[in-house]
């Protein structure tokens, strides 16, 4: 395009004597540029975040009256003030291109958009204890704490990133709804739900559950597990002492039930047949 001064060239009047021509200087010859449009499909303005800065591939946009598809090579995508994490992007465009007057279709800003990163996580160190016939039997109690995590598999975070997952857990008994707290470690005979509470980087999110998760009832986001109370035998010692059923002789928890010795951590084997039960009890594990 652009604007271009005629001059004269050489005159032959040789086949016709009648005419006497001659060339008349100044005359400017202009070629316009070419009006094209640049169009952008809505599906290409958007993607789940990467760690890389937003780009456009000259196969993700079409030129509209172009005179041909070679000029992309002089055009560039460009994003305002963009960087890696996710958000909205305003696109526009430089071109080296002089023959063409290039606007992008659409009459509204293109806007490009970088979306949370799905992933799942998986928890480590939970005492499921060994597998029974199929279910887990659950760890046994120690008066140590058992102490877990969640992490989102490596082959799912991108860039090097650090994604920290926090769990949260909750007792739960049948009929009863758990109350969860943010914690790592439980201590105490019983049984628990830990399931995942937040993601430490805002360009993560977790992901949806899969059909077959929804179908077979398996949410990857918690899972449950027991601590078994702690079985222990006891030796008779001595009768020097009147027992009731309701007086406390371990740990300020000891109590006497349905022929046993029973705690919330503990469990006492050998049954008291002897009448009447004045004893006196070592506790071995």
């Amino acid at each position: 395009a652009g604007s271009y001064l005629i001059t004269q060239g050489t005159i032959t009047n040789e086949n016709n004597l009648n005419y006497d021509i001659t060339f008349v200087s100044g005359e400017l010859f202009h070629i316009r540029q070419r009006e094209a449009k640049i169009s952008i499909p809505a599906q290409n303005l958007t993607r789940e975040y990467n760690g890389q800065l937003p780009s456009l591939a000259s196969d993700k946009y079409n030129l509209i009256n172009a005179a041909s598809e070679d000029i992309k090579s002089s055009i560039q995508i460009i994003f305002r003030n963009a960087n890696i994490n996710v958000g909205s992007y305003m696109v526009d465009f430089v071109s080296t291109d002089t023959n063409h007057l290039l606007s992008f279709e659409s009459t509204m800003n293109y806007i490009y958009t970088i979306t949370q990163k799905k992933v799942g996580v998986e928890f480590y160190n939970v005492p499921y204890g060994a597998l029974v016939n199929g279910k887990y039997a659950g760890a046994t109690y120690t008066g140590n704490p058992f102490y877990m995590e969640a992490r989102v598999p490596a082959s799912e975070i991108a860039n090097n990133d650090t994604v920290n997952v926090s769990i949260l857990i909750a007792e739960y008994a049948e009929g009863i709804t758990p109350v969860f707290s943010p914690r790592s470690s439980v201590v105490n005979a019983g049984s628990y739900i830990v399931k995942v509470g937040t993601l430490s980087n805002a360009n993560y999110t977790l992901r949806p559950l899969t059909q077959d998760e929804i179908e077979t009832n398996k949410d990857y986001r918690e899972t449950r597990f027991k601590i078994n109370p702690l079985e222990l035998q006891i030796l008779l010692l001595s009768k020097s002492k009147q027992f009731t059923g309701n007086e406390i002789l371990f740990s300020n928890s000891l109590y006497f039930s349905g022929g046993y010795y029973q705690t919330t951590d503990y469990r006492i084997l050998t049954t008291i047949s002897e009448n009447p039960a004045a004893i006196q009890l070592e506790i071995y594990p």
